[in-house]
């Protein structure tokens, strides 16, 4: 299905980028840039939004929030 579903993490979970990778303001590559957050940075992953082929997580880092590829990112804890 086409469909995108989003679900929440309770309590949070924290992770890490594997790659300098790009912020979104949804979860596609056909949403506009937030920021570009640098390899190595520590994260908190709010939930995930299944989406067709690829997931995203919604994140928050450096006080702004948006959505990662869920492949760029290794959950911690």
């Amino acid at each position: 299905s086409s469909t995108s579903c989003y679900h929440n993490y309770s309590p949070d979970k924290k992770g890490k980028t594997t790659a300098s990778v790009y912020m979104r303001k949804g979860a596609g590559t056909s949403y506009g840039t937030i920021t570009t957050v640098p390899k190595g940075k520590s994260l908190t992953i709010y939930g995930y939004m299944e989406a067709p082929g690829i997931n995203w997580y919604k994140v928050g880092y450096g006080g702004k929030t948006g959505y990662i590829r869920r492949d760029y990112i290794k959950v911690i804890d």
